[in-house]
């Protein structure tokens, strides 16, 4: 059993282990459900064909199931997934060809 992260209240998380998927096939079945609500995702899991589909429903319902207010639950993985494809589209920062120094060297009093 792992340790809560310091950031994160304990739970509130939901993981899958043994199982391998990328990252991409995961994202077009969350894409799927992204804004819905949990009955409304539940059902568009259900039609999905894909493999991934039947993961993200385990973890959906394993992730409300466990919560100690599952429709709070229900509404922060909404949010969750919203924050993702926000910070999916929002882009990567662009990378530094130079360091910058980490405290200015004018302004100083000494």
């Amino acid at each position: 059993m792992t340790a809560a992260k310091t950031n994160e209240r304990p739970g509130t998380r939901a993981s899958v282990r043994g199982y391998q998927m990328s990252a991409t096939k995961a994202r077009v079945v969350l894409n799927n459900i992204r804004g819905e609500d949990i009955q409304t995702a539940r059902e568009i899991l259900a039609g999905t064909t894909r493999e991934a589909a039947d993961v993200i429903a385990k973890v959906l319902n394993s992730a409300i199931a466990n919560a100690r207010d599952p429709v709070r639950m229900a509404r922060a993985m909404k949010l969750a997934v919203e924050a993702g494809r926000a910070a999916f589209l929002a882009g990567r920062m662009p990378r530094r060809m130079g360091a910058d120094p980490s405290s200015p060297l004018t302004g100083l009093i000494r």
